[in-house]
């Protein structure tokens, strides 16, 4: 399974698009102001939480020269970052240190790569309770924060619990799912693993595609609502056949299916919303960040996921169906 689908990925992808952008009302004559960039998703089913903050910066000479300098976006040791928990009744039952960490992962681009430097705290999460990052530059006394609900539990109906086998060999299905307390934005992944064998050489390779459905929104934040994703079983032979290419030195052996849905928190929703691609003629949006004195977004995500088997119907589909029936599938073996 991929790290993340597109209902979360989408906000880390636009993070540096927005902390680089333009504003038309800028002032570039005005004092520089110290400007806290936060941004993190947290998971109720993780303990280790990964926060990225940086900070804006303004300076002589050229911006994209500057960009490439660790120093003008990372805070050095004078950032004290902290980790509250917070009760339903307003009080902090709870605080955790917050820690800093390099990672090699950052693609290059505008920004000093492939370093980066995160912040990263050991917490069991509740789900009953929000939580909050707070920033503090202990020379300026500059201080941003941000808080956010957690998105609760959920069920997935369709398919059932304990369902072993999915058939693709309807034309009209149905995956559905009961919405979480505090998750407004949703979004099913159909997962379907294989095997694929080199016939020369006999290498054997794990293989797994991943078919995205479109968003959906729930009407409330208060949970218990049914939400269904609609889609025929020949829709599934035509992403697959999309996603393949036909190949007479490779077998493919079908396995699993997997339904993931993925949840969103109200902030997340609001963020993409609104820096979502423009399809009219407006072109001015509005910003939108829940950061106090600071820009970025923090906000809440969680997944549940059921796994089934293909009937023997939906496999002989795959193997000599008219849309899959040139990519190599074959029986998988007893």
């Amino acid at each position: 399974m991929k790290a993340a689908s597109s209902i979360i990925s989408i906000a880390l992808l636009l993070f540096t698009t927005v902390f680089f952008s333009c504003d038309n009302e800028l002032d570039v004559t005005d004092d520089w102001k110290e400007t806290t960039v936060i941004y993190g998703l947290l998971n109720p089913k993780d303990t280790v939480h990964i926060i990225k903050i940086n900070k804006a910066f303004l300076g002589e000479g050229n911006a994209f020269m500057m960009a490439k300098e660790p120093d003008s976006t990372y805070y050095g040791d004078e950032l004290e970052v902290m980790f509250d928990e917070i009760a339903p009744e307003g009080w902090i039952t709870q605080s955790w240190p917050v820690d800093t960490i390099w990672v090699n992962t950052k693609d290059s681009g505008i920004f000093f790569s492939p370093q980066q430097k995160l912040y990263k705290v050991n917490a069991p999460l509740s789900q009953n309770n929000s939580y909050r990052i707070r920033a503090t530059n202990t020379k300026t006394g500059n201080s941003a924060s941000a808080t956010t609900k957690l998105v609760n539990s959920f069920s997935i109906e369709r398919p059932r619990s304990g369902q072993l086998f999915f058939s693709f060999t309807y034309q009209n299905l149905i995956a559905s799912f009961i919405s979480a307390k505090n998750g407004r934005v949703y979004q099913l992944v159909i997962s379907f693993s294989f095997k694929e064998k080199d016939i020369p050489t006999g290498v054997i390779t794990p293989k797994t595609i991943h078919w995205e459905f479109p968003i959906k929104k729930s009407s409330s934040l208060n949970g218990g609502e049914e939400i269904i994703v609609n889609f025929s079983g020949q829709s599934f032979y035509s992403f697959v056949a999309s996603q393949l290419k036909a190949n007479e030195d490779i077998e493919r052996i079908p396995g699993d299916v997997t339904f993931t849905v993925y949840v969103g928190g109200d902030e997340l929703n609001t963020y993409n919303d609104i820096h979502s691609p423009i399809s009219t003629i407006v072109t001015e949006r509005p910003d939108y960040t829940n950061v106090t004195n600071g820009i970025g977004l923090f906000s809440s995500r969680y997944h549940q996921s059921r796994t089934c088997q293909l009937t023997v119907q939906s496999v002989d589909s795959l193997i000599n169906g008219s849309k899959t029936w040139n990519l190599g599938f074959v029986k998988p073996g007893p």
